[in-house]
């Protein structure tokens, strides 16, 4: 006879020989289940689950016990409180674990991608750390040593000095016409039409640089040298001309102009020569009053 097993452990036919068939059947569902049992020396075999409940199966399931008669629904109870029992939850990764962007988007989808939105561009290896929020949210964060330097922008260049077109035309004692013209050449217009005397310029046109006479006298430009208030009218006058250049129609205006000057003298001098036969007339006409009137006393005589 085998010796009973006194201790909670896997029981096998061999513990079971005087146990009836059902009640075997029973004892070895309960093993295969994950349930460790032991036979009570009563001959009964004691039944131990996970959630720490015991029941026990009888050796004759045929018993007029009634015990015996509820084994099974007692069994079925206990197997359910056995499978039903939740397992242990595996430990969690460490939530300050670094992952990168790639990763965090895998594992948070549209939760990540809302954060990245806030926090500007981000590279693929770039390491996120994420924390649980009291909520049970993440909270994501960009690692100090992933955090993407700024781009050094060169210095900006010191913006040469504009000289007036008219004060260089009189430090090299030409026309604006030339200094424009030259300009021109040199490379020295906008595409606006401005022309830019800087010294670079001026020094590829061929031109000397005019030295500053005043502080910022050399800053202004020629349209506010034209309205200084210390320049007169004809000053302003060859200025603006000097800035436009010769037009072709001023030229044909003053051809006109010349012609209408013209004729108007020669219409003076014909109003004149009227006026001197209008006088002869007149004078003629009492000359012959008076003969006429020696006449008619000569008549009368």
């Amino acid at each position: 006879m085998a010796k009973k097993r006194t201790k909670f452990g896997q029981l096998t036919h061999r513990d079971l020989r005087a146990f009836d068939q059902r009640s075997t059947d029973l004892v070895l569902a309960a093993m295969d289940a994950g349930c460790t049992g032991r036979v009570s020396s009563n001959g009964h075999a004691i039944l131990h689950n996970s959630a720490g409940q015991t029941t026990s199966v009888p050796p004759n399931s045929v018993s007029l016990n009634r015990s015996a008669q509820n084994a099974a629904a007692d069994l079925k109870r206990f197997l359910e409180g056995h499978t039903t029992q939740p397992e242990a939850a595996p430990a969690p990764a460490n939530p300050t674990s670094p992952i990168t962007v790639v990763e965090a988007l895998d594992r948070y989808g549209m939760t990540f991608s809302n954060w990245m939105d806030t926090n500007g561009e981000l590279s693929p290896k770039d390491k996120i750390e994420v924390v649980p929020a009291p909520d049970g949210s993440p909270l994501f964060s960009l690692l100090p040593e992933s955090a993407p330097t700024p781009v050094e922008t060169p210095a900006e260049e010191t913006e040469e000095v504009v000289y007036p077109v008219t004060a260089v035309a009189e430090a090299n004692s030409v026309t604006g016409k030339t200094v424009r013209n030259r300009l021109r050449a040199a490379g020295g217009r906008d595409k606006d039409g401005r022309y830019r005397a800087t010294p670079s310029k001026l020094l590829r046109a061929g031109l000397d640089v005019p030295s500053p006479a005043e502080p910022n006298q050399t800053e202004r430009t020629d349209d506010q040298q034209a309205l200084s208030p210390d320049v007169d009218a004809a000053e302003i006058l060859d200025r603006i001309r000097s800035l436009l250049g010769e037009d072709p129609r001023v030229q044909v205006l003053k051809a006109e102009k010349e012609a209408l000057s013209d004729e108007a003298i020669r219409q003076e001098r014909r109003a004149v020569a009227a006026e001197e036969r209008c006088a002869e007339t007149e004078k003629e006409l009492g000359e012959t009053k008076a003969r006429l009137a020696l006449v008619k006393e000569a008549f009368e005589a």
